[in-house]
């Protein structure tokens, strides 16, 4: 897929993304992420992942909270 960031004018402004959707049966699921300054990311009410390295990407199995 291809990469969405998401990137603001205002570098003391907090910017954030919801996507919300349904599904009825899952095998797995993964969340794959990177940042440029900072990113904390929410699934369900639960803080899955947060960073602050772009070198790094985030790897997270989001299977169980699903």
């Amino acid at each position: 897929p291809k990469p969405l960031w998401i990137w603001g004018e205002d570098p003391n402004r907090r910017y954030s993304i919801r996507k919300q959707f349904q599904v009825a049966e899952i095998a797995s699921a993964w969340l794959v992420s990177t940042c440029d300054n900072s990113m904390s990311i929410g699934v369900n009410g639960q803080q899955v992942a947060i960073s602050d390295s772009w070198e790094q990407c985030v790897i997270v199995d989001l299977s169980r909270i699903l």
